[in-house]
């Protein structure tokens, strides 16, 4: 009996010990801490400045940037301020009674703690933002809307028709298509949305839209279209 009372005793005692020595830890490998998220921080900068220059280059190629790489971007720009914030209070935490003599142990193992807490969470921007291999698409061009068009509507015979023209865009052995009808019918919103099916499908590499009336302008036309490419 009296054996069980001491083992649980000591149990209830190793309970305390373990967070105790965990915290403990933290005010030992200080410096080791700091210098882990200063160096985790330097390769987060390095990697964002690099898929910045990705992203400036895709812009100039009115290129679309990924949600996913600009949500990235938001958050290292965030986590670059929060180590920021705890590297500059080293310096305050250094400083403690008799000139630096005895410094603020309480503060060092609260600062410690934080740093190795943020040098992991750096890690796994780091993992997330060398898993981003591309970080923009095509912009759909000029003149074919990003979205399905809201007023076009989609009757049985309209569908047939448009799955009619999209199995024609993908047969190699035809070279033209047309699409007749009365004028207000919704001629020009259905090429549209083909347009945009066939970019979605990357049936082609660039989709144009000129309008040519009855008494064409060819030089009219060709601005339209180059400024679309």
């Amino acid at each position: 009996m009296a054996l069980e009372s001491l083992l649980g005793i000591l149990g209830n005692i190793g309970g305390y010990i373990a967070p105790i020595g965990h915290q403990f830890g933290y005010l030992i490998h200080y410096k080791r801490n700091i210098k882990n998220l200063k160096t985790e921080d330097d390769k987060l900068v390095a990697l964002r400045a690099g898929k910045q220059q990705l992203v400036d280059a895709a812009k100039r190629n009115a290129e679309v940037i990924l949600p996913d790489v600009e949500r990235w971007l938001t958050l290292v720009n965030d986590m670059k301020e929060e180590a920021r914030t705890i590297l500059e209070a080293e310096a305050t935490v250094n400083k403690g009674c008799l000139k630096g003599w005895c410094p603020n142990l309480e503060a060092r193992r609260g600062l410690s703690r934080k740093a190795k807490k943020k040098t992991d969470e750096i890690g796994e921007l780091i993992d997330d933002g060398n898993s981003i291999i591309v970080v923009s698409c095509r912009s759909v061009p000029l003149g074919i809307e990003s979205t399905t068009t809201g007023n076009f509507k989609y009757f049985e015979s309209r569908m047939a028709k448009m799955k009619e023209v999209m199995d024609a865009l993908k047969d190699d052995g035809i070279n033209m298509i047309g699409i007749c009808g009365m004028g207000g019918i919704g001629k020009t919103t259905m090429v549209k949305e083909l347009g945009i099916r066939a970019t979605e499908e990357k049936l082609f590499d660039e989709v144009v839209i000129a309008v040519v009336s009855q008494t064409p302008d060819v030089t009219d036309i060709q601005t339209k279209i180059a400024e679309m490419l």
